[in-house]
C-alpha cells in the first residue's frame, strides 16, 4: 500500500471520528487523537448504542507492582496507558472513559458495576480483548446512561439548611432550637419546676412558684420567637429553591456543563435540558448571564476564596445568599484529574434566560 493510499485512510478514519464527539467540544486535535486511537471502536459502538459522544480526553496513569497493574486518573501527562482515555457523555454528562492498554479495551464508569474485581478501579471496569464482549456484558448488567450515579446530588434539607440570613444558617437555628427544647430535659436545676407543673395540671396540686412560672413564660416566648424566624427564614431559602436554577458545570477534564434545575412535589431534584460546551459564551442565553456572572467573579476575588475558572467553588454546599447562587459538587471523590468530579455553581432562574 502506498504512502498515498496510507494517508487517504488514515484522514478519513480521522474524519469518520468527527461523527463521534460532541459537536460543541469539536477541535481538529480531538478528532485526530480520536481517530488515531485504538479505542476508537469501543468509542463507535457505544455511541451506536448508547448515544454517548466523546467530550475529553483524560490522562490514565498505569503503575506495575510485580505482576499486578494499577490504573487511576492523574492530572498530568505523563504515565499515560496506550495514549491516555477518552471521556464519553450523553446529554453533557460524563457516563464512562474507554481506554486501550496491551491489547485490551477498557470501559470504566464512575460506580461498582460487578462484583468482584481486584480493587475499586477493577470494579468500576469492564474488560476484554472484543468489544462484543463489553456490551454483552454492559447488557448483562443492565447497563443504563446516568442511572446508577446522579451528576448532581443535591438535598432539599441540605441545601435548605446551608442558607444563611443575617449571618446564620438555617441549619444553625434549627439546632439552637433543639438545644433550647433541651433545657427542660438536661437542666437539672428545672427539674422541679416540670414536676410542679405536671402536679398542677394532672394531680389537682396548687399553684407553682413565682420563679417556675417567669421560667415557663420566658421559655415559651423565646421558643415561639425562634421557631418565627426559623419559619420565615425557611420561607425564604425555599422560594430561591422551588424557583430553579441555571447549573453550570466544570469537570477536570475541561469544558462545561451547562442545564436546568429544578425539584418536584417529593423535593427531589432533576437536572435537565444538559449540554457540554468549550466556553460559555457558545451558550444561547450567556448574555442574560453574564451580569450575575461577573459580579459573582468580583464577589469569590474579594472574599479570597479559592476559585476554579472564576466561577467555581470546591467547597460545596455554599450559598451566595445576595445574589441566590449556590455551590455544590456532584461527586465526593476527588482524586486527581477524575473527569466525573464535578463542581457546580448554581444561578437562580431569570425570566429572559428560560429558554
Amino acid at each position: 500500500m502506498t504512502h498515498d493510499m496510507n494517508q487517504t485512510l488514515m484522514t478519513g478514519r480521522v474524519m469518520m471520528s468527527k461523527s463521534y464527539i460532541e459537536d460543541s467540544i469539536l477541535s481538529a486535535a480531538l478528532e485526530e487523537s480520536l481517530g488515531d486511537s485504538k479505542v476508537y471502536p469501543l468509542a463507535q459502538e457505544l455511541n451506536h448504542l448508547y448515544g454517548m459522544k466523546v467530550t475529553s480526553q483524560v490522562a490514565i496513569r498505569k503503575d506495575t507492582y510485580g505482576e499486578g497493574i494499577q490504573y487511576r486518573f492523574c492530572g498530568i501527562d505523563k504515565s499515560l496507558s496506550g495514549g491516555g482515555g477518552f471521556v464519553l457523555s450523553h446529554d453533557g454528562i460524563p457516563s464512562c472513559v474507554v481506554y486501550y492498554d496491551n491489547n485490551v479495551y477498557h470501559m470504566y464508569v464512575p460506580y461498582i458495576i460487578k462484583e468482584r474485581g481486584k480493587d475499586t478501579w477493577d470494579r468500576k471496569t469492564i474488560s476484554s480483548g472484543k468489544i462484543s464482549q463489553i456490551i454483552k456484558t454492559l447488557t448483562k448488567k443492565k447497563f443504563a446512561i446516568r442511572n446508577a450515579l446522579p451528576p448532581m446530588q443535591l438535598e432539599y434539607t441540605d441545601m435548605a439548611y446551608a442558607h444563611r440570613q443575617d449571618g446564620k444558617l438555617l441549619g444553625n437555628k434549627r439546632r439552637d432550637l433543639i438545644d433550647h427544647q433541651n433545657t427542660l430535659h438536661y437542666d437539672s436545676s428545672k427539674r422541679e419546676y416540670i414536676q410542679a407543673l405536671i402536679g398542677k395540671v394532672y394531680n389537682g396540686a396548687g399553684g407553682i412558684s413565682h420563679e417556675a412560672d417567669n421560667f415557663f413564660k420566658e421559655y415559651i416566648d423565646t421558643a415561639n420567637k425562634m421557631n418565627q424566624d426559623i419559619e420565615s427564614h425557611s420561607s425564604i431559602a425555599h422560594s430561591e429553591i422551588v424557583n430553579g436554577f441555571t447549573a453550570i458545570g466544570v469537570t477536570t477534564s475541561g469544558g462545561y456543563i451547562v442545564g436546568k434545575v429544578s425539584h418536584n412535589d417529593s423535593l427531589e431534584f432533576e437536572l435537565t435540558d444538559t449540554q457540554c460546551l468549550r466556553s460559555l459564551d457558545q451558550l444561547s442565553y450567556y448574555d442574560s448571564l453574564k451580569p450575575m456572572l461577573t459580579m459573582l467573579k468580583l464577589r469569590l476575588e474579594d472574599a479570597g476564596f479559592d476559585v476554579d475558572r472564576d466561577y467555581f467553588l470546591r467547597d460545596t454546599g455554599r450559598w451566595d445568599e445576595s445574589l441566590g447562587i449556590y455551590f455544590t459538587q456532584g461527586l465526593r471523590d476527588t482524586s486527581d484529574g477524575n473527569p466525573f468530579d464535578t463542581q457546580w455553581t448554581l444561578l437562580p432562574n431569570l425570566k429572559d434566560n428560560l429558554v
